[in-house]
């Protein structure tokens, strides 16, 4: 693990990925999900390659119909990567920290849904960059207990 903060980590990865200048509304190249994926890849030195982060992209706006929100399907994707061994229906520490994963991500966002957190938790300009940022503080707080 390096000792970086997530939030700024995701930071950089949206500068690098900016397509419209300052005060106007932001577009990149990533979207939630694979924003985060690759936060949590540099952060926790997951073995994976940018193919791996790509198929987090139809998580965009919820798997397109406002549904799972990629930023909290990153933290899932993250624990699989972390904590799947080789049997996995077997893998009890897994599944409990799964769960809790999606305990705590309701209750910091009420939801994992597009649809829901969009409006509550999105920034008018940045889009959901708050959410990709608070969603990675959290994973990076919630993790801790377990690694």
């Amino acid at each position: 693990m390096i000792d970086k903060d997530i939030v700024n980590i995701i930071d950089e990865i949206r500068n690098e990925s900016e397509l419209k200048p300052e005060n106007e509304k932001q577009l990149y190249h990533k979207n939630c999900g694979e924003t985060v994926m690759e936060a949590l890849k540099i952060k926790y030195e997951l073995n994976i390659d940018d193919n791996a982060i790509k198929m987090l992209a139809p998580y965009g706006f919820g798997l397109q119909r406002g549904k799972t929100c990629g930023a909290f399907a990153s933290g899932v994707a993250a624990i699989g990567i972390m904590f799947t061994e080789d049997k996995p229906s077997t893998n009890q520490k897994m599944k409990e920290i799964v769960g809790k994963w999606v305990d705590v991500y309701i209750k910091k966002f009420g939801s994992i849904n597009c649809d829901y957190i969009r409006p509550n938790h999105m920034d008018p300009v940045k889009g959901c960059l708050k959410v990709q940022e608070e969603a990675g503080a959290l994973f990076e707080d919630f993790i801790k207990d377990y690694i």
